[in-house]
């Protein structure tokens, strides 16, 4: 017997036991005592003894099955059920395709994004501080750990008034519209769970190879789903833990240090540091205090000093060189901060060591 339905109010009803089994496809059977009852259905994987007297229907679970049954005395037998047998297939209406770009950010107090209306879906999600969003004329206020959703065509603002660290993704999905206006125009809180899927997405992201566009679109994908089947769950009061913002602070920090020991000798500063970086004065110093326990100012005249003392040390320049060679504004501010540094003035230090 071929089977193509997936659904059917069919059922076949034997005098007789018989066997059957399946040759091709996967095939389940449908089984009930009583028509007006809603049948059993079970998945055939071995040679079944089907008993006397029993209502049952074939469905396929593939595209089509064919089964082999020991006689056919009950095609003839042929009664209709209130209710169809029917196979739910596991396919979803849900589908991420394309991760379009994405970015994590440190913004100022005083950021402020005009606007702006995309064709694909996007998502904001706050590690730390506060971001407020205008969509459509309605607003929202982001704390840590929370998401919201841009869907194509809302136009939406977003500005700062504290320092605030989030990520956005852009992406394109196909999503029923029922599920669609669910996530439109709501804040969602992240469980630990949807934390350590954005934390994987942002490392995958940096850590570019030949899969990681599927690894990608899966977490949007599983991050979605997770958002919308527990829309109702009550948060967790225990607290979230997020590597995102110390990886970020971390590879920030990193090459804010690689910069300033690459223009050592030169005069700069803090102001040239946040210009090329594009980053705020006040980001700038949260990051060097929280890590570092020191100012960035600090942390570069210190670099200073010590490059100073080594050449020094060297003797391969006058001390007036060394002021000059390190970026000093004159050699008497870089005698005077030197000696209240160490204790001694350069030439004495010169003396100490020769």
């Amino acid at each position: 017997m071929t089977v193509e339905e997936k659904e059917s109010n069919k059922f076949y009803k034997n005098d007789s036991e018989f066997y059957l089994t399946v040759r091709e496809g996967i095939a389940a059977i449908a089984i009930t005592e009583d028509l007006n009852k809603k049948p059993k259905i079970f998945v055939i994987h071995r040679i079944c003894k089907i008993s006397p007297n029993l209502y049952f229907t074939f469905l396929t679970i593939s595209k089509r099955s064919v089964i082999e049954v020991s006689n056919k005395n009950f095609e003839n037998n042929i009664l209709t059920a209130q209710e169809p047998a029917t196979i739910n297939s596991l396919k979803t209406n849900l589908h991420v395709k394309e991760i379009l770009g994405d970015y994590y950010v440190v913004r100022g107090s005083n950021y402020n994004f005009p606007g702006e209306a995309l064709d694909f879906w996007e998502l904001t999600y706050v590690d730390d501080g506060k971001l407020i969003t205008k969509i459509e004329g309605e607003e929202f206020e982001l704390n840590p750990q929370e998401i919201i959703f841009y869907a194509p065509g809302q136009e939406h603002t977003q500005r700062t008034t504290t320092t605030c660290s989030y990520l956005t993704i852009v992406f394109e999905m196909d999503i029923d519209k029922e599920d669609a206006n669910i996530l439109k125009n709501r804040i969602f809180k992240a469980s630990q769970r949807d934390v350590d899927y954005l934390t994987r997405f942002n490392k995958a992201s940096n850590n570019y190879n030949h899969f990681t566009p599927m690894i990608l679109n899966s977490l949007v994908q599983v991050l979605v789903v997770s958002l919308l089947t527990n829309l109702n769950e009550t948060p967790s009061n225990k607290p979230i833990m997020t590597k995102m913002q110390q990886k970020y602070d971390n590879e920030l920090l990193g090459e804010i240090a690689l910069y300033i020991q690459e223009n050592i000798y030169s005069q700069i500063n803090v102001e040239d540091i946040c210009y090329h970086f594009s980053i705020s004065r006040s980001t700038i110093q949260t990051l060097f205090i929280k890590n570092l326990n020191v100012s960035p100012k600090q942390y570069i005249s210190d670099l200073k000093f010590a490059k100073a003392k080594q050449m020094i040390k060297d003797s391969t320049y006058s001390i007036s060189e060394i002021a000059r060679i390190c970026g000093f504004s004159s050699i008497h501010y870089f005698s005077r901060v030197f000696k209240e540094k160490y204790g001694v003035t350069p030439t004495s230090y010169a003396k100490s060591i020769s």
